[in-house]
């Protein structure tokens, strides 16, 4: 069997920039990451549209800044909580449970334009 060492130098840079990616987040937006075992009171709304995009329109969590983290926790959250076309509120409880798992507790609410826009 022959051995391609193109392909095997490729999955050794692939792996290093990998770890490189996860290092460089952490050095630079590290301070601003959830941090474990902490709850976050906040809110989020979003919007999903007729032709199956997700819009997060607005977040707001106390003692918690925005991060890569958070972004990613939150649209996870929204991708797996879709109902149908519209604008939902979640409010809650957010909590980093380790370093890659996310707890949302709390509730999600269908929205009226009435209760974005009131006259």
């Amino acid at each position: 069997m022959a051995c391609n060492g193109r392909k095997d130098r490729e999955m050794i840079v692939d792996v290093y920039a990998e770890r490189k990616k996860r290092q460089v987040m952490q050095d630079t937006w590290g301070h601003l990451a959830p941090k474990k075992g902490k709850s976050y009171k906040g809110y989020m709304i979003w919007a999903y549209g007729g032709w199956g995009e997700t819009v997060l329109l607005e977040a707001n969590f106390k003692r918690l800044s925005d991060s890569p983290w958070l972004f990613a926790a939150m649209q996870k959250y929204i991708g797996e909580h879709l109902d149908g076309e519209g604008l939902y509120r979640w409010e809650g409880q957010f909590s980093k449970l380790d370093s890659d798992t996310y707890c949302f507790g709390g509730k999600i609410k269908r929205l009226d334009f009435k209760d974005i826009f009131p006259r």
